[in-house]
C-alpha cells in the first residue's frame, strides 16, 4: 500500500492526473464543474436516521457529481467547519460551516482544474487552515494547496512546493501564527511550518528511498505546543508498508519506532495528542486477505498497539481520531466488503479498552467517515461521504454524536 488509506481523499478520477493511490474508496475525486450557490444551506430540521447518541446531520452538496468532505474541525458544539472537494469534470475545493443549527456552504477558493482540501484545523469560529493540492503541476503532478479563514472568506496563501509532486493531506494549528502540515513530494516525506507570515519547507526524515518504488508520506499530525508535534502515516520498501511516526521537538523532526502488525502491510493515517506524552495514532494492517483497525498509542517512551474491535469480518479502516483526554477518544472510519455495502465505523477510547459505537446508515451501498473532530467527550462531528446502490455520485455526510451511544 504506497499511500494511507486516509488519503482515499483524492481517488479514480484524480489519480491518473495526480499520481495518487486511494486505498479504500473507488469513486472519482471529483468531478462537476456545477457549484452550489454561494450561502446554500442543507434544510433545517430534525435531525435523522438516529443510531445510538450518532445522527446524521443534513449536509449540502457541491454539484450535481461527486461531493465528498475529507476533515473536520470543531472549536465548539455550534461552531464547526468541514472541507473536501467537488466535481465531475474536474476537481474543486469544497467548505461547509455549522452554525449550531445547520451546515453550509461557504465559498472556497481554486486556482487549477483539480484543486481538493484534505485537511482542516481551527483554533476559533474566524481563525482556519486548510491544506490540500492544485494539480497538475505538468508532468510531475500535483502541488501543494493552503487556504486561510479570517472569519469571513477562505483566501489562498502561498505554500512552497518542492522539486516533484507536493500534496498536504493534514494540518495542526496552535494559533494563527503556528500551523504545522504534513504530506508527500516526490516520494518523500513532506512538512511544511506556517508563522504567521508565510509557508517555509521544515527537514523530515525517510526511512524509505524516494522515488517512485518507494514511498515515504506522512498522512496525519498534532501538535500540542511550538516544541512538541507527532506525524504518521506509512512507508513502502519493498512489497507491503510500514507504519511511520515522526515527532518534532522544536529543534528537528526525528523518526520514532512504531509497530508495524500487519503481515500485508501496515499504515497510521490520523493522530490526537493531549499531551507530549500522550497521543493515540490510527489506521489499519493487512491480516491476510483482509485490512483490520490498527491502533497505537504512545506513553512518552514508546509506542505500542492497543487492541482494536473489527466489527466486519472482511475489511476495517479507521482514517482519524480525536481525543479530549488521555482516557476520551473517537476515531472514525468504515468496514465492510466494497460490494454490496460498507458502513460507518465508529468506535470509542475509554481509557481502558476500544469498543464500537453504533453508527447511522445513510447510504445504501457505502458510508466512510474520514474525519473527526470531538470538543468533549460526548461531542463529536465526523465527516465523510456516502453511495447509494446504482448510477451516482458519493454525497456528503456528516454525524454528530450527543453522547447517549451506547459501545457494543
Amino acid at each position: 500500500m504506497k499511500l494511507s488509506s486516509r488519503l482515499a481523499v483524492f481517488a479514480t478520477a484524480v489519480t491518473a492526473v495526480f499520481g495518487l493511490t486511494a486505498a479504500v474508496t473507488a469513486s472519482p475525486a471529483v468531478s462537476s464543474t456545477h457549484r452550489a450557490p454561494a450561502g446554500r444551506a442543507a434544510a433545517a430540521g430534525p435531525v435523522a436516521d438516529l443510531a445510538g447518541g450518532w445522527s446524521v446531520k443534513p449536509s449540502p452538496n457541491g454539484g450535481t457529481g461527486d461531493s465528498e468532505l475529507s476533515a473536520v474541525s470543531c472549536v465548539s458544539a455550534s461552531v464547526c467547519t468541514a472541507v473536501g472537494f467537488f466535481g465531475r469534470h474536474g476537481a474543486k475545493t469544497l467548505a461547509e460551516s455549522w452554525n449550531g443549527t445547520r451546515w453550509s456552504v461557504v465559498p472556497s477558493p481554486n486556482v487549477s482544474k483539480y484543486d481538493g482540501l484534505s485537511g482542516l484545523s481551527c483554533v476559533s469560529a474566524t481563525t482556519c487552515t486548510a491544506v490540500g493540492s492544485q494539480g497538475p503541476g505538468g508532468a510531475t503532478g500535483p502541488s501543494t494547496l493552503a487556504e486561510s479563514w479570517n472569519g469571513t472568506r477562505w483566501s489562498v496563501v502561498p505554500s512552497p512546493n518542492p522539486v516533484g509532486a507536493g500534496t498536504l493531506y493534514a494540518v495542526s494549528c496552535l494559533s494563527a501564527a503556528a500551523c504545522t502540515a504534513v504530506g508527500t513530494a516526490d516520494g518523500g516525506t513532506l512538512v511544511e511550518s506556517w508563522n504567521g507570515a508565510t509557508w517555509s519547507v521544515v527537514p523530515s526524515p525517510d526511512p524509505a528511498p524516494g522515488g517512485a518504488l518507494y514511498n515515504n508520506v506522512l498522512g496525519g499530525v498534532s501538535c500540542v505546543s511550538a516544541s512538541a508535534c507527532t506525524a504518521v502515516g506509512d512507508y513502502v520498501k519493498g512489497s507491503f508498508g510500514k507504519t511511520l511516526v515522526e515527532s518534532w521537538n522544536g529543534t528537528a523532526w526525528s523518526v520514532a519506532p512504531s509497530p508495524s502488525p500487519g503481515d500485508k502491510g501496515s499504515v497510521l493515517s490520523g493522530v490526537s495528542c493531549v499531551s507530549a506524552s500522550a497521543c493515540t495514532a490510527v489506521g489499519d494492517d493487512g491480516q491476510g486477505p483482509f485490512r483490520k483497525t490498527l491502533v497505537e498509542s504512545w506513553n512518552g517512551t514508546r509506542w505500542s498497539v492497543v487492541p482494536s474491535p473489527n466489527p466486519a469480518k472482511s475489511h476495517n479502516y479507521l482514517f482519524a481520531v480525536s481525543c479530549v483526554s488521555a482516557s476520551a477518544c473517537t476515531a472514525t472510519g468504515t468496514h465492510g466488503n466494497r460490494d454490496p455495502f460498507r458502513g460507518a465505523l465508529v468506535e470509542s477510547w475509554n481509557g481502558t479498552t476500544w469498543s464500537v459505537v453504533p453508527s447511522p446508515v445513510k447510504g445504501t451501498a457505502q458510508n466512510q467517515l474520514q474525519g473527526v473532530s470531538c470538543v468533549s467527550a460526548t461531542a463529536c462531528t465526523a465527516a465523510g461521504h456516502y453511495l447509494n446502490s446504482g448510477p451516482g455520485f458519493p454525497k456528503t455526510l456528516i454525524e454528530s454524536s450527543n453522547g447517549a451511544a451506547k459501545p457494543r
